[in-house]
């Protein structure tokens, strides 16, 4: 149905250091490759910024395990960056 309305497809995965995220992280991204499907890895972000500080990705996290307003703020910013990047903010703005 995206293909049809021609809308990009932005797959993402969730930067919870779990065991179970960290297997699911393998996955969605095999998943988007195998489908050309735009891919951004939340996860790897998360894992690049605190790898100095890992107490620091907790910080970001409610006690469930998802991301309270601070880890949101980091993911927004992740996804804003790869659609700058991919040129894809720029493309739909040049067709509306």
């Amino acid at each position: 149905r995206a293909e049809e309305v021609e809308a990009t497809v932005l797959l993402l995965n969730y930067p919870n250091p779990s065991e179970d995220h960290t297997a699911l992280r393998e996955i969605l991204s095999d998943y988007a490759a195998a489908r050309s499907v735009e891919y951004v890895d939340t996860y790897g972000r998360f894992e690049e910024r605190f790898k100095e500080e890992p107490e620091s990705w907790q910080s970001h996290l409610g006690p469930n395990g998802h991301a309270n307003q601070h880890g949101y703020r980091l993911m927004s910013e992740d996804i804003l960056e790869h659609l700058t990047r991919r040129r894809i903010l720029e493309a739909r703005a040049i067709q509306q």
